[in-house]
């Protein structure tokens, strides 16, 4: 109610599932809203966590299916963040990782438009917008939400039109959130 009361209507219901009252009191007030898994800041990169994954994917949009007011199945917050390897690594060794991490959201994209065709999928991402275009993580969604902090934890607010412009044309086809 308090986001209705100041103007808002899209709700990032994030980085888990919550109680089903959230979901239930965006479908009464009329606020859009995104779901997301569990799946924060690292990928673990074996096949049991992929599975893991899809199979979490596949639960949320079985949950949610009928909610009118979940508008976006979202998974992978910020997986680029924290990877098992130092950012000045050489690329050869960073691919094993990068490979897993994209093969697997593929199998969650997939798991969830196999069951929801209509509603886009989106990967929240870290305002490091080169890691998930040399990754190839940045291809699978429909919509890439950033994070952005732009006077919050470094720079300046008014870097921030900047930067989404500067992301923009590194995904010209993707949506943004």
């Amino acid at each position: 109610r308090l986001l209705k009361d100041m103007g808002g209507n899209f709700l990032r219901i994030a980085h888990y599932p919550q109680d089903p009252v959230m979901v239930q009191m965006c479908d009464r007030e009329g606020i859009v809203n995104s779901v997301e898994i569990p799946v924060v800041n690292t990928v673990t990169c074996n096949s049991a966590f992929a599975c893991n994954c899809v199979n979490m994917s596949r639960e949320i949009v079985c949950q949610g299916y009928n909610n009118p007011s979940t508008i976006i199945w979202a998974y992978m917050n910020e997986v680029l963040l924290r990877p098992p390897f130092k950012s000045s690594a050489p690329l050869d060794s960073k691919k094993p990782y990068y490979d897993f991490v994209e093969q697997t959201a593929r199998q969650i994209d997939s798991a969830i438009k196999d069951l929801d065709p209509l509603r886009p999928t989106m990967i929240p991402c870290n305002a490091s917008p080169q890691v998930y275009k040399e990754s190839g993580v940045g291809e699978v969604p429909d919509i890439l939400g950033w994070n952005i902090y732009a006077g919050w934890y470094s720079g300046v607010f008014a870097d921030f039109a900047k930067t989404v412009d500067k992301i923009h044309s590194m995904f010209p086809d993707k949506g943004m959130i």
